[in-house]
């Protein structure tokens, strides 16, 4: 079996104009959604990525068996408003276990966490037990500047602090 550990979502153009307006909006309309139905999902794993094929027909053409997707980090916003970085963390999060579930034996999940510079890493526990236990995730990113160079630092790995 050849298990492609290391992907991205392949995500409805919904979620990043949600991400978008968030950024845009910064929070003033509220939470909002993504809105994408089981069909849009599956159209954009079969849409042609990249100039090339389909994120599915990639997969086939390079004879891989599963792959593990996570969110996109440069789009995961951590430097931004907390509240903005937990809605879209949450609704893309929601696009890849809805993926996992579409094609089960193509696709595993690895969540991204809402991480902020200013949140202690222990807030997010319990939103990674709800990824893992209730919405089938087998992994986690972790953001080790959660700051994005933006002049708030975080200890290394190594510290307490994680």
């Amino acid at each position: 079996m050849i298990i492609d550990m290391h992907a991205h979502v392949t995500a409805p153009e919904s979620l990043y104009v949600y991400n978008a307006g968030l950024l845009t909006h910064r929070g003033a309309h509220g939470r909002g959604q993504v809105g994408a139905t089981d069909e849009d999902l599956i159209k954009a794993l079969n849409s042609p990525v990249f100039g090339g094929s389909s994120h599915l027909a990639q997969l086939q053409e390079a004879g891989t068996d599963m792959q593990i997707i996570s969110p996109r980090p440069y789009q995961m916003m951590h430097s931004e408003n907390p509240k903005l970085t937990t809605w879209y963390t949450e609704e893309a999060n929601s696009i890849i276990a809805r993926e996992v579930n579409l094609f089960p034996k193509v696709f595993r999940g690895v969540c991204g966490l809402p991480q902020s510079p200013s949140v202690n890493p222990k807030a997010h526990l319990p939103y990674l037990e709800k990824c893992v236990k209730e919405m089938g995730f087998v992994g986690t990113l972790l953001n080790r500047d959660p700051g994005e160079c933006g002049g708030v630092e975080t200890p290394p790995l190594g510290d307490r602090y994680w």
